[in-house]
């Protein structure tokens, strides 16, 4: 499960957590950078973590409501498409 972490006000990382014995663990799978994040820097590191990742499954739709990024009006016909 991956999910949207934020240090301090301004950075923001896409993590991943699981477990190593009874500790859990978390691993950075993206960098989005500082806020506010833009819809170009988004399609980057979902690009990227898509092919560093191809079996992870990450709901992306929640991720950018996380980071506060409305999708556009073709985002989402493209998406239906």
């Amino acid at each position: 499960m991956a999910f949207v972490r934020q240090k301090g006000d301004d950075y923001f990382y896409l993590v991943k957590s699981y477990r190593v014995g009874k500790k859990v663990r978390q691993k950075v799978l993206g960098y989005f950078g500082g806020a506010p994040v833009s819809t170009a820097r988004f399609k980057q590191v979902k690009a990227r973590i898509g092919k560093r990742y191809p079996d992870l499954k990450i709901d992306w739709d929640k991720v950018r409501k996380a980071l506060g990024i409305e999708e556009s009006f073709i985002d989402r016909l493209l998406n239906r498409i």
